[in-house]
């Protein structure tokens, strides 16, 4: 009976927590109509307000995200409300990256994201074959001040995210800040400690969300 009682709070606490991080999402950045879901598969609202509190303190001039969805709204609104920035958003199914199109034309959000059709390709990291995005049509000269890393999915492949940063790891701007959703699961767990030691000079953090996440910077660095 203690044990429900207690996951019964815990759950109550989660609940208001996103209760909370939805209010302060739609406050602030006034969406010109409903956001697209944020359950399922979709980021949770706490991560949802963690990555828009970043923006908004970093300032980051460019963004990039593997993975698109509700999130690619947030941080496109949030760009808007600073005043600037760009955001190349990466999804590997057309029909998916499209219906993300007309969200973003909705929103009245064309001129701060660009989707990517970035079908995956192969890549040879440490003499091992990996499925990524083909980031060929990754249109920007700037450095990228922040990653946000929530595909592809994990049926692709064990360890599906870990080609993240050798692939655009040469692109990232010295004060780039790193996020990986779904830190509760054991593959991105062991993906953060291959990066940690393939990446000496990057501190990660734990956030405990809903899914869990990782934030990676680097250790001269404050987040």
């Amino acid at each position: 009976m203690q044990n429900i009682q207690i996951s019964l709070l815990k759950k109550n606490q989660q609940t208001n927590i996103h209760i909370e991080s939805l209010f302060s999402i739609y406050s602030t950045l006034r969406p010109r109509r409903s956001l697209p879901e944020m359950r399922g598969w979709a980021c949770s609202p706490d991560l949802l307000k963690y990555l828009m509190d970043t923006v908004l303190n970093k300032k980051p001039r460019t963004i990039v995200e593997a993975g698109c969805g509700v999130s690619t709204i947030i941080l496109g609104y949030t760009l808007k409300l600073i005043g600037g920035g760009e955001l190349f958003s990466f999804e590997h199914k057309k029909e998916y990256a499209d219906k993300i199109r007309e969200n973003i034309s909705e929103h009245d959000l064309d001129n701060f994201i660009t989707i990517i059709d970035g079908p995956l390709i192969e890549y040879n990291i440490s003499e091992q074959s990996w499925l990524w995005y083909d980031i060929n049509s990754l249109e920007t000269t700037s450095s990228i001040d922040m990653l946000f890393i929530d595909g592809p999915p994990q049926s692709i492949q064990e360890l599906s995210r870990y080609p993240a940063l050798n692939i655009l790891g040469p692109r990232l701007s010295e004060n780039s800040i790193i996020i990986l959703d779904d830190g509760n699961r054991n593959d991105e767990r062991e993906i953060i400690k291959k990066w940690q030691k393939e990446y000496s000079h990057l501190s990660a953090l734990y956030l405990k969300f809903e899914k869990g996440a990782f934030v990676l910077f680097n250790k001269n660095n404050t987040i």
